[in-house]
Protein backbone atom coordinates (compact mmCIF):
# COMPACT_ATOMS: atom_id res chain seq x y z
CA UNK A 1 0.00 0.00 0.00
CA UNK A 2 0.64 3.62 -1.09
CA UNK A 3 2.52 5.12 2.80
CA UNK A 4 0.72 8.41 4.88
CA UNK A 5 3.60 10.58 3.15
CA UNK A 6 3.24 9.27 -0.90
CA UNK A 7 -0.93 9.40 -0.44
CA UNK A 8 -0.16 13.06 1.01
CA UNK A 9 1.35 13.96 -2.42
CA UNK A 10 -1.03 12.64 -4.36
CA UNK A 11 -4.15 14.07 -2.54
CA UNK A 12 -2.06 17.41 -3.29
CA UNK A 13 -1.91 16.47 -6.93
CA UNK A 14 -5.60 16.27 -6.92
CA UNK A 15 -6.37 19.04 -5.53
CA UNK A 16 -3.55 21.27 -7.30
CA UNK A 17 -6.17 21.86 -10.46
CA UNK A 18 -9.82 20.70 -11.33
CA UNK A 19 -7.75 19.01 -14.63
CA UNK A 20 -5.46 16.72 -11.85
CA UNK A 21 -8.79 16.11 -10.35
CA UNK A 22 -11.25 14.84 -13.45
CA UNK A 23 -7.94 12.77 -14.43
CA UNK A 24 -8.38 10.78 -11.65
CA UNK A 25 -12.18 10.66 -11.49
CA UNK A 26 -11.98 9.76 -15.57
CA UNK A 27 -9.26 6.63 -14.06
CA UNK A 28 -11.87 5.80 -11.11
CA UNK A 29 -14.80 5.74 -13.76
CA UNK A 30 -13.18 3.73 -15.99
CA UNK A 31 -12.37 0.88 -13.50
CA UNK A 32 -16.00 0.97 -12.14
CA UNK A 33 -17.52 0.04 -15.76
CA UNK A 34 -15.20 -2.06 -16.79
CA UNK A 35 -15.56 -4.38 -13.25
CA UNK A 36 -17.12 -8.23 -14.62
CA UNK A 37 -15.98 -7.11 -18.31
CA UNK A 38 -11.82 -7.39 -18.29
CA UNK A 39 -8.83 -8.92 -15.72
CA UNK A 40 -8.70 -6.02 -13.68
CA UNK A 41 -10.23 -6.31 -10.12
CA UNK A 42 -10.89 -3.54 -7.70
CA UNK A 43 -7.06 -4.89 -5.96
CA UNK A 44 -5.45 -4.72 -9.30
CA UNK A 45 -6.32 -1.21 -9.55
CA UNK A 46 -4.63 -0.35 -5.96
CA UNK A 47 -1.61 -2.45 -6.96
CA UNK A 48 -1.45 -0.81 -10.67
CA UNK A 49 -1.75 3.23 -9.22
CA UNK A 50 1.28 2.46 -6.48
CA UNK A 51 3.06 0.37 -9.82
CA UNK A 52 2.71 3.90 -11.88
CA UNK A 53 3.11 6.15 -8.88
CA UNK A 54 6.48 4.56 -7.49
CA UNK A 55 7.93 4.12 -11.17
CA UNK A 56 7.26 7.17 -12.88
CA UNK A 57 8.69 6.31 -15.97
CA UNK A 58 5.80 6.99 -18.74
CA UNK A 59 7.40 8.37 -21.44
CA UNK A 60 5.06 9.57 -24.62
CA UNK A 61 6.35 11.74 -27.69
CA UNK A 62 5.99 15.26 -25.76
CA UNK A 63 2.94 16.83 -28.31
CA UNK A 64 0.59 14.25 -26.95
CA UNK A 65 -2.23 15.14 -25.45
CA UNK A 66 -0.59 13.96 -21.72
CA UNK A 67 1.99 16.54 -21.93
CA UNK A 68 0.30 18.90 -19.03
CA UNK A 69 0.22 15.85 -16.69
CA UNK A 70 3.89 16.49 -15.02
CA UNK A 71 5.59 15.46 -11.78
CA UNK A 72 2.98 13.21 -9.67
CA UNK A 73 0.13 13.16 -12.19
CA UNK A 74 2.68 10.64 -14.25
CA UNK A 75 1.32 7.94 -11.33
CA UNK A 76 -1.79 8.06 -13.10
CA UNK A 77 -1.51 7.99 -16.99
CA UNK A 78 0.07 4.42 -17.64
CA UNK A 79 -3.27 3.19 -15.42
CA UNK A 80 -5.46 5.84 -17.49
CA UNK A 81 -4.52 4.77 -20.92
CA UNK A 82 -5.32 1.11 -20.46
CA UNK A 83 -8.04 1.18 -19.02
CA UNK A 84 -9.77 3.47 -20.84
CA UNK A 85 -8.79 1.51 -23.90
CA UNK A 86 -9.42 -1.49 -22.09
CA UNK A 87 -12.94 -0.86 -20.87
CA UNK A 88 -14.68 1.08 -24.14
CA UNK A 89 -16.40 -0.51 -26.65
CA UNK A 90 -14.64 -0.10 -30.04
CA UNK A 91 -17.84 1.76 -31.42
CA UNK A 92 -16.77 4.57 -28.96
CA UNK A 93 -13.77 5.06 -29.95
CA UNK A 94 -14.72 5.63 -33.24
CA UNK A 95 -12.00 2.95 -34.89
CA UNK A 96 -12.92 0.36 -37.60
CA UNK A 97 -12.60 -2.63 -36.37
CA UNK A 98 -10.55 -4.94 -39.03
CA UNK A 99 -11.12 -8.63 -39.12
CA UNK A 100 -10.30 -10.12 -35.85
CA UNK A 101 -6.32 -11.33 -35.51
CA UNK A 102 -5.99 -14.92 -33.92
CA UNK A 103 -3.97 -16.11 -31.26
CA UNK A 104 -1.24 -18.20 -32.69
CA UNK A 105 -2.09 -21.76 -32.49
CA UNK A 106 0.43 -24.99 -31.76
CA UNK A 107 0.34 -28.24 -29.93
CA UNK A 108 2.59 -28.45 -26.82
CA UNK A 109 5.01 -31.38 -27.20
CA UNK A 110 7.56 -33.69 -25.26
CA UNK A 111 10.20 -35.25 -26.93
CA UNK A 112 11.42 -38.57 -24.91
CA UNK A 113 15.19 -39.34 -24.80
CA UNK A 114 14.81 -42.32 -27.30
CA UNK A 115 13.51 -39.59 -29.91
CA UNK A 116 9.88 -39.90 -29.47
CA UNK A 117 7.36 -37.14 -29.58
CA UNK A 118 3.96 -37.27 -28.65
CA UNK A 119 1.71 -34.16 -28.34
CA UNK A 120 0.66 -33.54 -24.45
CA UNK A 121 -3.23 -33.54 -25.00
CA UNK A 122 -3.10 -37.22 -25.84
CA UNK A 123 -3.14 -38.10 -22.41
CA UNK A 124 -3.79 -41.27 -22.59
CA UNK A 125 -0.76 -42.78 -24.33
CA UNK A 126 1.18 -40.90 -21.91
CA UNK A 127 0.66 -42.24 -18.83
CA UNK A 128 0.21 -45.84 -19.69
CA UNK A 129 3.87 -45.75 -21.65
CA UNK A 130 5.54 -43.43 -18.77
CA UNK A 131 3.84 -44.45 -15.31
CA UNK A 132 6.26 -41.54 -13.83
CA UNK A 133 4.92 -38.79 -16.10
CA UNK A 134 1.61 -37.37 -15.12
CA UNK A 135 -0.11 -34.88 -17.46
CA UNK A 136 -2.70 -32.38 -15.59
CA UNK A 137 -4.50 -31.23 -18.77
CA UNK A 138 -7.16 -28.54 -16.46
CA UNK A 139 -3.64 -27.12 -15.12
CA UNK A 140 -1.42 -27.19 -18.14
CA UNK A 141 0.87 -29.15 -15.96
CA UNK A 142 3.59 -31.94 -16.23
CA UNK A 143 4.85 -33.80 -13.49
CA UNK A 144 7.29 -36.25 -12.99
CA UNK A 145 7.33 -38.06 -9.70
CA UNK A 146 10.85 -40.07 -10.52
CA UNK A 147 12.15 -42.82 -10.75
CA UNK A 148 15.31 -43.79 -8.53
CA UNK A 149 15.29 -41.75 -5.39
CA UNK A 150 18.60 -40.33 -6.44
CA UNK A 151 20.58 -43.31 -7.69
CA UNK A 152 20.67 -42.40 -11.49
CA UNK A 153 23.08 -44.25 -13.09
CA UNK A 154 22.28 -42.93 -16.49
CA UNK A 155 20.62 -39.52 -16.98
CA UNK A 156 17.97 -39.66 -19.36
CA UNK A 157 16.46 -36.07 -20.85
CA UNK A 158 13.10 -35.44 -22.27
CA UNK A 159 12.31 -31.88 -23.64
CA UNK A 160 9.29 -29.84 -23.36
CA UNK A 161 8.37 -27.93 -26.51
CA UNK A 162 6.15 -25.14 -25.71
CA UNK A 163 4.79 -23.44 -29.31
CA UNK A 164 4.00 -19.84 -30.21
CA UNK A 165 0.64 -18.54 -28.44
CA UNK A 166 0.60 -20.66 -25.39
CA UNK A 167 2.21 -21.46 -22.30
CA UNK A 168 3.00 -24.78 -19.79
CA UNK A 169 3.95 -25.72 -16.82
CA UNK A 170 6.23 -28.36 -15.48
CA UNK A 171 6.85 -30.01 -12.33
CA UNK A 172 10.17 -31.69 -12.19
CA UNK A 173 11.10 -34.52 -10.46
CA UNK A 174 13.20 -33.23 -7.59
CA UNK A 175 9.96 -30.79 -7.01
CA UNK A 176 11.03 -27.61 -9.11
CA UNK A 177 8.45 -26.30 -10.96
CA UNK A 178 8.98 -24.42 -13.72
CA UNK A 179 6.50 -22.31 -16.14
CA UNK A 180 7.34 -22.02 -19.68
CA UNK A 181 6.86 -18.87 -21.88
CA UNK A 182 5.94 -19.60 -25.64
CA UNK A 183 8.13 -20.18 -28.46
CA UNK A 184 10.52 -22.23 -26.05
CA UNK A 185 12.16 -25.59 -25.61
CA UNK A 186 13.23 -26.62 -21.73
CA UNK A 187 15.46 -29.56 -21.55
CA UNK A 188 15.78 -31.66 -18.14
CA UNK A 189 16.48 -34.91 -16.48
CA UNK A 190 13.50 -37.10 -16.12
CA UNK A 191 15.28 -37.61 -13.13
CA UNK A 192 18.29 -36.16 -11.23
CA UNK A 193 22.18 -37.18 -10.10
CA UNK A 194 23.22 -36.91 -6.97
CA UNK A 195 25.45 -33.83 -7.39
CA UNK A 196 23.83 -31.95 -9.85
CA UNK A 197 20.34 -30.35 -10.82
CA UNK A 198 20.72 -28.64 -14.21
CA UNK A 199 18.22 -28.13 -16.65
CA UNK A 200 18.67 -26.73 -20.75
CA UNK A 201 16.94 -23.57 -21.88
CA UNK A 202 16.13 -21.75 -25.36
CA UNK A 203 13.60 -19.21 -24.46
CA UNK A 204 12.05 -17.96 -21.66
CA UNK A 205 10.96 -19.52 -18.06
CA UNK A 206 10.17 -18.56 -14.50
CA UNK A 207 11.63 -20.88 -11.82
CA UNK A 208 10.40 -21.87 -8.74
CA UNK A 209 13.50 -23.84 -7.14
CA UNK A 210 13.01 -26.57 -4.50
CA UNK A 211 15.13 -26.08 -1.84
CA UNK A 212 18.32 -28.45 -1.24
CA UNK A 213 21.40 -26.91 -0.17
CA UNK A 214 23.92 -29.98 -1.00
CA UNK A 215 22.53 -30.15 -5.22
CA UNK A 216 22.92 -26.72 -6.38
CA UNK A 217 20.18 -26.22 -9.66
CA UNK A 218 22.00 -24.75 -12.54
CA UNK A 219 19.74 -23.63 -15.74
CA UNK A 220 21.85 -23.28 -18.95
CA UNK A 221 21.54 -21.25 -21.73
CA UNK A 222 23.66 -21.03 -25.38
CA UNK A 223 25.83 -18.08 -23.63
CA UNK A 224 25.06 -17.74 -19.60
CA UNK A 225 24.14 -20.28 -16.58
CA UNK A 226 22.43 -19.70 -13.37
CA UNK A 227 23.54 -21.29 -10.73
CA UNK A 228 20.99 -21.26 -7.37
CA UNK A 229 19.95 -23.58 -4.37
CA UNK A 230 16.39 -22.44 -3.73
CA UNK A 231 14.74 -19.31 -5.27
CA UNK A 232 12.34 -18.07 -7.57
CA UNK A 233 13.93 -16.01 -10.66
CA UNK A 234 12.99 -15.51 -14.33
CA UNK A 235 15.42 -16.06 -17.41
CA UNK A 236 14.87 -14.83 -20.82
CA UNK A 237 17.10 -16.36 -23.90
CA UNK A 238 15.33 -16.23 -26.87
CA UNK A 239 17.62 -16.46 -30.14
CA UNK A 240 15.70 -13.75 -31.70
CA UNK A 241 16.96 -11.63 -28.15
CA UNK A 242 20.66 -9.61 -28.45
CA UNK A 243 20.47 -10.29 -24.59
CA UNK A 244 19.83 -12.78 -21.91
CA UNK A 245 18.41 -11.50 -19.06
CA UNK A 246 18.26 -13.13 -15.23
CA UNK A 247 15.37 -11.66 -13.08
CA UNK A 248 15.64 -12.47 -9.24
CA UNK A 249 12.42 -11.96 -7.40
CA UNK A 250 13.49 -14.32 -3.98
CA UNK A 251 16.68 -15.90 -3.16
CA UNK A 252 19.45 -15.60 -4.41
CA UNK A 253 21.71 -16.73 -7.73
CA UNK A 254 24.67 -16.65 -9.19
CA UNK A 255 24.67 -15.74 -12.96
CA UNK A 256 27.86 -17.38 -14.61
CA UNK A 257 29.11 -15.35 -17.39
CA UNK A 258 32.19 -16.29 -20.01
CA UNK A 259 34.20 -13.47 -18.15
CA UNK A 260 33.22 -14.84 -14.58
CA UNK A 261 30.43 -14.92 -12.33
CA UNK A 262 27.99 -12.27 -10.34
CA UNK A 263 25.56 -12.70 -7.53
CA UNK A 264 22.36 -11.11 -7.65
CA UNK A 265 19.80 -9.72 -5.40
CA UNK A 266 15.96 -9.68 -5.28
CA UNK A 267 14.23 -7.71 -7.15
CA UNK A 268 18.08 -6.79 -9.59
CA UNK A 269 18.25 -8.01 -13.02
CA UNK A 270 21.51 -9.32 -14.76
CA UNK A 271 21.92 -8.65 -18.68
CA UNK A 272 24.34 -9.92 -20.95
CA UNK A 273 24.92 -8.72 -24.35
CA UNK A 274 25.70 -11.39 -26.81
CA UNK A 275 27.49 -9.56 -29.41
CA UNK A 276 29.43 -7.91 -27.24
CA UNK A 277 29.86 -9.96 -24.58
CA UNK A 278 29.21 -7.48 -21.81
CA UNK A 279 26.59 -7.09 -19.27
CA UNK A 280 25.13 -4.73 -16.37
CA UNK A 281 23.10 -4.98 -13.13
CA UNK A 282 20.31 -3.22 -12.57
CA UNK A 283 17.41 -2.65 -9.78
CA UNK A 284 14.10 -3.70 -10.73
CA UNK A 285 10.61 -4.55 -9.94
CA UNK A 286 11.19 -8.26 -10.60
CA UNK A 287 7.51 -8.86 -10.84
CA UNK A 288 7.09 -6.92 -14.33
CA UNK A 289 9.65 -9.74 -15.90
CA UNK A 290 7.45 -11.83 -14.31
CA UNK A 291 4.00 -11.35 -15.15
CA UNK A 292 3.44 -13.41 -18.56
CA UNK A 293 2.98 -16.43 -16.73
CA UNK A 294 -0.01 -14.28 -14.89
CA UNK A 295 -1.75 -13.33 -18.35
CA UNK A 296 -0.24 -10.40 -18.37
CA UNK A 297 2.50 -8.09 -20.92
CA UNK A 298 4.33 -5.70 -18.57
CA UNK A 299 6.81 -3.51 -20.63
CA UNK A 300 8.87 -0.88 -18.99
CA UNK A 301 10.37 1.42 -21.02
CA UNK A 302 10.73 -1.33 -23.95
CA UNK A 303 11.20 -0.45 -27.34
CA UNK A 304 8.02 -1.02 -29.65
CA UNK A 305 10.13 -3.11 -31.94
CA UNK A 306 10.57 -5.34 -28.60
CA UNK A 307 6.76 -5.19 -27.81
CA UNK A 308 5.97 -6.52 -31.19
CA UNK A 309 8.64 -9.22 -31.48
CA UNK A 310 6.36 -10.54 -28.03
CA UNK A 311 3.26 -9.95 -29.40
CA UNK A 312 4.31 -12.08 -32.27
CA UNK A 313 4.88 -14.98 -30.17
CA UNK A 314 1.28 -14.89 -29.13
CA UNK A 315 -0.34 -13.58 -32.07
CA UNK A 316 -0.47 -14.97 -35.73
CA UNK A 317 0.80 -12.00 -36.82
CA UNK A 318 3.52 -10.18 -39.34
CA UNK A 319 4.59 -6.71 -38.37
CA UNK A 320 6.06 -4.04 -41.01
CA UNK A 321 7.70 -0.70 -40.24
CA UNK A 322 6.83 2.12 -42.67
CA UNK A 323 9.34 4.33 -41.07
CA UNK A 324 12.45 2.61 -39.27
CA UNK A 325 12.75 5.21 -36.53
CA UNK A 326 9.48 3.76 -35.01
CA UNK A 327 11.01 0.64 -33.97
CA UNK A 328 12.88 2.88 -31.23
CA UNK A 329 10.26 4.75 -29.55
CA UNK A 330 9.89 3.08 -26.05
CA UNK A 331 6.44 2.33 -24.15
CA UNK A 332 6.15 1.49 -20.89
CA UNK A 333 2.20 0.08 -19.51
CA UNK A 334 0.17 -2.64 -18.99
CA UNK A 335 -1.43 -5.04 -21.70
CA UNK A 336 -3.85 -8.37 -21.02
CA UNK A 337 -2.20 -11.08 -22.84
CA UNK A 338 -5.61 -12.66 -23.35
CA UNK A 339 -7.28 -9.05 -24.69
CA UNK A 340 -8.29 -8.29 -28.15
CA UNK A 341 -5.54 -7.40 -30.62
CA UNK A 342 -7.36 -4.67 -31.76
CA UNK A 343 -7.75 -2.89 -28.03
CA UNK A 344 -4.20 -3.43 -27.66
CA UNK A 345 -2.54 -1.99 -30.94
CA UNK A 346 -4.82 0.83 -30.48
CA UNK A 347 -3.58 1.17 -26.81
CA UNK A 348 0.26 1.29 -28.22
CA UNK A 349 -0.77 3.68 -31.19
CA UNK A 350 -2.71 6.46 -28.72
CA UNK A 351 0.13 6.25 -26.69
CA UNK A 352 2.97 5.82 -28.41
CA UNK A 353 1.72 8.48 -31.05
CA UNK A 354 1.97 5.59 -34.39
CA UNK A 355 -0.16 4.99 -37.05
CA UNK A 356 -1.33 0.96 -36.88
CA UNK A 357 -2.90 -0.69 -39.62
CA UNK A 358 -4.18 -3.94 -39.66
CA UNK A 359 -4.56 -5.59 -43.60
CA UNK A 360 -5.59 -9.37 -42.41
CA UNK A 361 -2.80 -10.74 -40.09
CA UNK A 362 -0.07 -8.18 -41.62
CA UNK A 363 0.52 -5.28 -38.84
CA UNK A 364 2.42 -2.03 -40.79
CA UNK A 365 3.70 0.99 -38.16
CA UNK A 366 4.39 4.04 -39.14
CA UNK A 367 4.64 7.82 -38.14
CA UNK A 368 1.21 9.36 -37.36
Amino acid sequence: MLSEEEREMLQRWRDASGENARLYEEIARGYSLGQGRGPYSREEVDRQLERFYRRRTLRVRPWRRWMGYAATGLILLGVSVALHFHFQPEKQMGISVPPAIKLAEGEVQLIFDSGEQVNLHDLDSITQAKKHIRVERGKELLSYTGESNGQVKEVRFNTLVVPRGTEYKVRLADGTIAWVNSSTRLRYPVDFREDTREVYLEGEAYFEVAKDSLHPFIVRTEEVSVRVLGTRFNVSAYGMDHQVATTLEEGSVEVILPQGSEIIRPDQQLVFDKERKTYLCRDVDASIYSSWKSGKFIFENETLEYIMDRLKMWYDIQVVYRDDAVRYYRFTGDLAKYDDFTRIVRMIEEVAGVRIDIKENCVTIGIN
